[in-house]
């Protein structure tokens, strides 16, 4: 994979807009007009208006603006005339891979401005039920699921936490510091929808929802919107975050085409993307990564590079991704305090941008580089997808 080069390909791309809109449980709006609402506040923070996108990309996906054609929709209540369009599905990680696509799109010069939209009511729309369906029976994978009573995605996460913990001797308190560490950094966030203190002993007595999988390790459902606006560095004076580095990888979409439960294409796709970036794990001083379930970021922090196989546990258990640790995690509240409303990493990238920008207020860290990763699009993240953003 090439890395950054000087005449701006392909590290030649920068954010220079980022917001989120509608973060409640019920924000009292239609998936559309919350999608336009954070478009617009996205532009006007990169100081731009409606008539200078010339690419949108939209999620596609259930409760969005529509399912099946999103970005024809938004690009008509927005006014837009587009060169280029992207509906990318691969689950949590969708907005994410589409940011990289945007960036390759602007560096090589097939677009100026490119709008990355997301946007969600499920939990007001009542669209969605954490762990209450299982995949479709038209999928032959998804029928061994079904009979076995395995409903997505919490049992598959269930499953791959009890893994963890047989395989590497992972503890339920250490499961749970994800939960604290992503309340600790809430408390500081004024968007974020769960703020109250949340300490261990809660944690532990939080009831089972799918063992050893407790209420505390489950994400929120609720609705909410984020945008980032994506162009080619150096076109004019603004307040812009790097696209330094970022890989995407896919591999299942149901159980039984996973390698493992203990392992993920993050493993692939953070060396690739720190690599492009010219970094490595040292140098981050910031991650956000995808938690709908408390064991996903535990596996991710060991297939980045964080720590070794199997030391997930106890790296959180150290405490370095709490206010003040080394490696601060999550700093809005992650997808447990903060909101969920569905694909939840482009709230990641806002996020970062928000930090290497220093507007973070409270919760503001000292970091000259963010590490963003994803997944989704299959059970245990089918679809992983890595960004390195760095501060100019």
């Amino acid at each position: 994979m090439p890395g950054p080069s000087s005449d701006g390909f392909p590290a030649g791309a920068v954010i220079t807009g980022a917001a989120e809109a509608g973060v409640a449980f019920d924000c009292g709006m239609a998936a559309i007009d919350l999608a336009v609402e954070t478009a617009l506040q996205a532009l006007d923070d990169a100081g731009l208006t409606a008539a200078d996108v010339d690419a949108l990309l939209v999620a596609k996906g259930a409760d969005l603006v529509p399912a099946d054609r999103p970005t024809l929709e938004l690009a008509e209540h927005l006014g837009l005339t587009l060169d280029r369009t992207d509906t990318t599905l691969a689950g949590g990680a969708s907005p994410v891979v589409q940011i990289m696509h945007a960036a390759e799109a602007v560096a090589a010069g097939r677009c100026r401005t490119a709008l990355v939209v997301y946007a969600s009511t499920q939990a007001s729309s009542r669209s969605r039920r954490l762990g209450g369906h299982a995949r479709p029976a038209a999928h032959r994978s998804a029928q061994l699921e079904a009979a076995a009573g395995l409903l997505s995605p919490i049992g598959v996460n269930a499953l791959a936490a009890a893994r963890h913990m047989y395989e590497f001797g992972t503890t339920l308190d250490q499961l749970g510091m994800v939960a604290y560490s992503d309340r600790s950094w809430a408390t500081r966030n004024p968007a974020a929808l769960r703020r109250e203190p949340l300490t261990p002993e809660q944690i532990a007595a939080s009831p089972p929802i799918a063992e050893p999988l407790r209420r505390a390790d489950c994400c929120l459902i609720t609705d909410g919107a984020a945008a980032v606006v994506v162009e080619r560095a150096g076109r004019r004076d603004a307040r812009p975050v790097t696209l330094a580095g970022w890989a995407e990888a896919h591999r299942q979409y149901s159980l039984f085409g996973a390698a493992g439960l203990t392992h993920t294409l993050a493993a692939r796709t953070g060396p690739a993307a720190l690599d492009m970036a010219g970094i490595d794990v040292d140098d981050v001083g910031l991650v956000q990564l995808y938690d709908a379930f408390s064991i996903l970021p535990l596996v991710l922090l060991e297939d980045l590079g964080f720590c070794p196989k199997g030391k997930g546990g106890q790296l959180l258990a150290d405490g370095v991704t709490l206010p003040g640790g080394r490696l601060p995690m999550n700093t809005q509240g992650g997808s447990l305090s903060h909101c969920h409303p569905g694909y939840y990493g482009l709230f990641l990238v806002v996020e970062a941008v928000r930090q290497l920008r220093r507007e973070a207020g409270d919760r503001q860290v000292d970091a000259d580089w963010a590490l963003c990763h994803a997944a989704g699009g299959g059970a245990f993240g089918g679809s992983q997808a890595t960004l390195v953003l760095g501060a100019t």
